[in-house]
């Protein structure tokens, strides 16, 4: 795979032992900080390979800030409890791609349908626009996830997950409003006068047969 140092680039790194391999070598690169988004699948995975377990921690123990988004359920929970103690966890629900930054570097493993399979390939990049371009997807979505001990209180307790939030795009409001009138047994919505006029087209037929 030849040394990466001092050259930008943008590849693609094939086979499980090479990807395992570029993982080991971005934990061990990082200096500041490393920021995961992961699918529910990959807590296990990260915790299961002994090798990716040990990046995360001496990287813990270099003080590299390890911050950790996927989604938290029911059959994850234990290895999201134990990822807590390297990394800080925060949940948000319906993670599908798998990705990380650093400082410098960016990777995204291909996802796989199993928590016993390592991805076959990844992709890799220190472009610094890609980088930076990454950061503000894992920022963004940072801010929009919720502390991992609230999601976790809710499973092991039963509490129904509630939360408050503000839609702004059309598209979020028209898929919101599709998905509450598809789900509810029983429907009572209230909009103000320009959303109404924003979705009535599209939701209305939808509404009548609901």
């Amino acid at each position: 795979m030849g040394s990466i140092s001092g050259t930008e680039k943008t590849e693609v790194i094939y086979g499980p032992s090479n990807v395992i391999e570029r993982e080991i070598e971005f934990f061990s690169k990082a200096k500041f900080k490393i920021d995961s988004c992961m699918d529910h699948t990959r807590p296990a995975l990260a915790l299961g390979i002994e090798s990716i377990r040990k990046s995360f921690l001496d990287a813990k123990t270099r003080d590299v800030k390890l911050r950790y988004i996927t989604e938290i359920t029911a059959e994850n929970i234990s290895h999201c409890k134990e990822l807590m103690k390297i990394a800080e966890v925060q949940r948000l629900e319906g993670i599908k791609g798998n990705f990380m930054v650093s400082e410098e570097e960016y990777l995204a493993p291909a996802a796989t349908k199993a928590t016993s399979y390592v991805a076959s390939q990844i992709i890799y990049s220190n472009l610094k626009g890609i980088v930076e371009h990454q950061q503000y997807i894992f920022d963004t979505l940072w801010n929009k996830a919720i502390p991992a001990t609230k999601r976790i209180r809710e499973i092991e307790e039963g509490i129904e997950h509630v939360e408050t939030k503000v839609l702004e795009s059309p598209y979020e409001i028209f898929n919101h409003v599709k998905y509450v009138i598809e789900n509810a047994s029983n429907r009572s919505i209230c909009f103000s006068p320009g959303v109404m006029q924003l979705v009535y087209d599209d939701f209305f037929d939808l509404y009548k047969k609901g």
